[in-house]
């Protein structure tokens, strides 16, 4: 018969606590929700206060620059050109070509 009544007085302080604690999770979560910020606005802040995160920011610029820059020039090519005749001329007419 104990057991049953220590029990009962355990599930009791039990459940009242589990209520307090399910009360105080949805106040702290409902004020969490007022106050929360978006995640563009703590990236722009921390670039702004840490001094190494904009530096970073500036090198990925200036080497999207330089990306950009190198595709505008033109593509480099080489040629090579080869003659087989003369410059020599005659006063001779060729003798395949009679007039």
């Amino acid at each position: 018969m104990k057991f049953y009544k220590y029990m009962n007085l355990n599930s009791t302080i039990f459940l009242n606590l589990l209520l307090v604690f399910i009360i105080s999770f949805i106040i702290l979560g409902l004020q969490s929700f007022s106050t929360a910020q978006s995640l563009d606005s703590l990236i722009e802040e921390a670039i702004t206060n840490n001094p190494q995160l904009k530096s970073q920011q500036f090198k990925i610029k200036a080497s999207e620059f330089r990306a950009e820059s190198i595709n505008n020039y033109p593509a480099p090519n080489a040629s090579l050109e080869f003659f087989s005749g003369s410059d020599i001329k005659s006063d001779f007419p060729d003798p395949g070509f009679f007039d």
